[in-house]
């Protein structure tokens, strides 16, 4: 893990050894002549080229970039978006979403039990009328309770739910009327 952000090279280094991975296994199933496992390969190089685009959509670069950069910086977390995007967030909402993520996955990466599975899932949700970041922890880990400090923001703390085994919560807004 690293406690910065990452430089535009080492950004690039991951990017180029992901692809290289994903085509090697598209050519390996080829080679061996499994055409359906090849097309899987690919299908999922698509759908991962596609959360990338729509998480740009979200329009709020802090947050964009730790979505993008957050599973090469905590490689012992498996993460997972998912993302349905129709519209941009708020700039205001970008440091207090970039940092509660941060905060979340450093205290939970700073208790994890090296012997259990770790899946971190984020669902991302933006329309013209809501937004919404849903955050799973399934794993273990031996972190305490952290504090959310989303106060003079629009966003809201809903269902939190903190344990050794799991940490959920969602970070909720409604913008009509804003």
């Amino acid at each position: 893990m690293t406690e910065r952000p990452l430089t535009i090279n080492e950004v690039l280094r991951f990017v180029h050894h992901d692809f290289m991975n994903q085509l090697q296994l598209v050519k390996m199933n080829l080679d061996l002549e499994r055409v359906e496992a090849a097309q899987t390969a690919m299908n999922d190089i698509v759908e991962a080229s596609q959360t990338f685009f729509d998480i740009n959509r979200l329009g709020i670069q802090k947050t964009i970039e730790w979505l993008h950069t957050a599973p090469w910086r905590f490689q012992s977390l498996e993460i997972l978006v998912d993302c349905n995007i129709e519209g941009t967030a708020r700039e205001s909402w970008d440091e207090p979403l970039r940092d509660c993520l941060e905060r979340s996955v450093q205290a939970i990466y700073d208790g994890l039990d090296p012997l259990v599975e770790q899946r971190l899932s984020l669902n991302v949700f933006a329309n013209e009328k809501e937004f919404e970041i849903s955050f799973d922890f399934i794993g273990k880990t031996s972190a305490q309770t952290i504090a959310f400090d989303l106060t003079n923001t629009e966003l809201q703390l809903e269902e939190p739910s903190f344990c050794e085994e799991r940490w959920y919560y969602s970070i909720y807004a409604h913008k009509e009327g804003l």
